[in-house]
């Protein structure tokens, strides 16, 4: 009865509320690829869409592009990530992150078994078109072959992310993120039996990172059963 009851015990879970237009992700990702290599099957990452801008509409002016570097420089000095500081956008570009989240539930939706891996190696390779090569990743081709670069078909990603379906899956993530009332990128939640714990509420290094999740699991492992 003791081995029954454990088999029924909830498992935690970890949801990681991101966008990959937002550069503080990108200082992330290495701590976050860390965790994932840490804790390998133990915990499943659930990987939300934060929708950082959107639908923006407004074209980037020289104010949006120096804020937006400024924080590259910050970002670059806190994580070491690769940064183009160029930052050299084609004329008209709109800071909007929608595309970029959409390209990432595709690839969710086209890998069910594998979602997890699937959406992280497209988050990486889109960030590092973005942040390391200047890529306009609001572009559908420059996303789609990241897509492919990631293994998945490129026609057939192409059909899906183009879809309402998939428009309606990425709106309810960024619902979702209000909803856990994340405030800023990236945000990692702990979830387990209901109940949600803010483990990093912003950008950490991999080592305090493995060290709060793997005490936010201890602890769920002492509660009685």
């Amino acid at each position: 009865s003791q081995q029954k009851r454990e088999t029924l015990m909830p498992l935690p879970s970890l949801i990681y509320v991101a966008d990959p237009m937002c550069s503080w992700c990108w200082g992330f990702s290495c701590s976050i690829d860390a965790l994932r290599k840490h804790l390998v099957d133990e915990v499943s990452i659930q990987m939300v869409m934060g929708g950082l801008r959107a639908g923006n509409t407004q074209i980037m002016d020289e104010k949006l592009r120096d804020y937006v570097l400024s924080h590259w420089v910050n970002v670059h000095k806190a994580s070491g990530q690769p940064f183009n500081f160029v930052f050299n956008m084609p004329q008209g570009f709109i800071y909007d992150t929608e595309p970029a989240c959409r390209a990432i539930k595709t690839a969710d939706n086209m890998a069910p078994s594998l979602s997890s891996d699937m959406a992280f190696c497209l988050m990486e390779h889109i960030q590092r078109e973005f942040y390391e090569f200047n890529k306009d990743v609001t572009n559908t081709d420059v996303l789609q072959k990241a897509a492919q670069d990631c293994g998945l078909d490129g026609a057939t990603f192409l059909n899906l992310f183009l879809s309402n379906s998939i428009k309606q899956t990425c709106k309810a993530d960024f619902l979702r993120a209000r909803e856990l009332t994340v405030t800023g990128f990236p945000t990692l939640i702990g979830e387990y039996s209901g109940q949600f714990t803010t483990l990093a509420p912003g950008y950490m290094s991999a080592k305090q990172l493995i060290e709060v999740v793997d005490n936010w699991l201890n602890k769920i492992k002492q509660k009685p059963a």
